[in-house]
């Protein structure tokens, strides 16, 4: 990670992903397979929050850091419409 001044397009697109990610637990998700969806969620939360804590500590993320992860959540969120999948991208997207 390298230093630079705080990106707050990145830091708004972090804090959105995490509010679809809250939005997804409230909404009692369900994998494809029909099991809960919660501990997936949980592990993108964590992603998130030390994203967001990074950025805002005013260090950058890997370009490409999130890329595996839009690849992931793609494979197991139930509808690939919703708009969690757009957050992920978004940071992504902010990111590199």
């Amino acid at each position: 990670m390298t230093d630079h001044h705080i990106d707050a397009g990145a830091v708004a697109a972090v804090e959105h992903a995490l509010a679809e990610v809250q939005r997804a637990k409230h909404e009692g998700w369900a994998l494809p397979d029909g099991s809960t969806a919660t501990p997936a969620l949980r592990k993108l939360e964590e992603e998130l929050a030390a994203a967001a804590l990074a950025l805002r500590a005013d260090r950058s993320l890997e370009p490409g850091s999130f890329r595996g992860l839009v690849k992931w959540v793609s494979d197991w969120i139930p509808n690939l419409e919703d708009p969690l999948i757009a957050a992920v991208a978004r940071v992504e997207q902010a990111t590199n």
